[in-house]
């Protein structure tokens, strides 16, 4: 399942946190992602396979006690926006203009 588009969302306060680094590799695509919080580094590695459109999650972010401490001194993150569904209303009507 994929999240869904948002409109006037607030800000990420993990965004000034975080750094992605995206690779391609034997058909698939990596993302390594690492998030400063409590003075470490936690990493998070996922794989996307495009045949199947299905991500795997080859590494979480939480590996010990200490990191999930870290973790919960994480600001929350905050909730809003307005969903945007005029991506899938369009597919849709696409869909249906078939019949």
């Amino acid at each position: 399942m994929r999240g869904g588009v948002f409109s006037d969302a607030p800000v990420d306060p993990l965004a000034s946190l975080t750094e992605k680094e995206t690779t391609v590799s034997d058909g698939s695509r990596y993302t390594e992602t690492r998030l400063r919080a409590g003075g470490r580094v936690l990493t998070s590695r996922s794989r996307l396979e495009a045949d199947v459109n299905t991500v795997w999650t080859e590494e979480h972010f939480l590996k010990d006690i200490e990191d999930l401490k870290a973790c919960l001194d994480l600001p929350a993150p905050v909730f809003g926006g307005r969903v945007d569904q005029s991506g899938v209303l369009a597919t849709e009507e696409l869909l249906n203009a078939g019949n």
